[in-house]
């Protein structure tokens, strides 16, 4: 258990010196020993990563800190919901997974949540990391947008592998999207023997796009015939009549 939140040994109180004294040196000896050395530089699971931690308590974001900057992922923190649907509105495309404590101050984590899924849609996972172990807090963190739940003290093994299963999950997603239009640019291309613009049907399908190109298309076509209406039809009493009936 104190391995697994980054500690390298537990020291129980009363201290006694002579104890903590053969405590240091046994940590002092083992960090030199080969294995050590090797585990230190093993694999890191979430190299290339960024997550946003939002959490007010400050030993919690010193200890989920560490787990993630040893397994290679860079981490911003804030301490509030608020201060973290701001962080997403500057900045939607930044992060790979967000963890959210549910419990803070300003704004709660189910709050957050729900405001940051207006902007993402489920683009980028959201992970409860919450104290809230009841029957019940899960079901409630699902509801509110969270794809994931991770109850404290947080589990180091627990907590890289949910947030590597969910940012692989994101990208296989995303990746998939892409592809998808892509083909649909390149079937476009070939049909009428012009190039199309990837770039152009990419905005169709992101979530930070929303605009309707569809909707401008049907509204151009009504406007054109009712103009071609107005042009060759007879003067009425009630232009409006025949006019709304487009």
């Amino acid at each position: 258990m104190v391995e697994e939140i980054g500690c390298e040994a537990l020291l129980q109180k009363p201290v006694i010196r002579s104890t903590l004294r053969l405590l240091l040196a046994r940590i002092d000896l083992d960090s030199t020993t080969p294995s050590a050395t090797a585990l230190q530089k093993g694999p890191q699971q979430l190299a290339g990563c960024h997550l946003l931690y939002a959490e007010d308590s400050l030993p919690s974001q010193k200890i989920v800190i560490k787990m993630l900057e040893k397994a290679g992922a860079k981490c911003t923190v804030v301490d509030n919901g608020k201060a973290a649907v701001m962080m997403i509105l500057d900045n939607p495309t930044m992060f790979d997974c967000i963890l959210m404590d549910c419990n803070m101050p300003i704004m709660d984590g189910w709050e957050a949540t729900q405001e940051i899924q207006k902007v993402l849609y489920h683009k980028v996972p959201i992970v409860a990391v919450t104290a809230n172990a009841l029957k019940g807090d899960r079901e409630k963190c699902l509801e509110a947008g969270m794809d994931d739940y991770i109850t404290k003290p947080v589990k180091r093994s627990l907590l890289l592998d949910i947030a590597l299963q969910w940012i692989n999950l994101s990208r296989t997603k995303q990746d998939a999207e892409e592809g998808h239009v892509r083909a649909i640019a390149e079937d476009d291309g070939s049909s009428d023997g012009t190039q199309s613009e990837p770039s152009h049907l990419l905005r169709l399908w992101s979530p930070f796009y929303t605009s309707n190109p569809a909707k401008s298309v049907r509204t151009s076509t009504t406007s054109i015939k009712r103009e071609r209406l107005l042009a060759v039809a007879f003067p009425s009493t009630r232009p409006m009549d025949m006019v709304g009936t487009l």
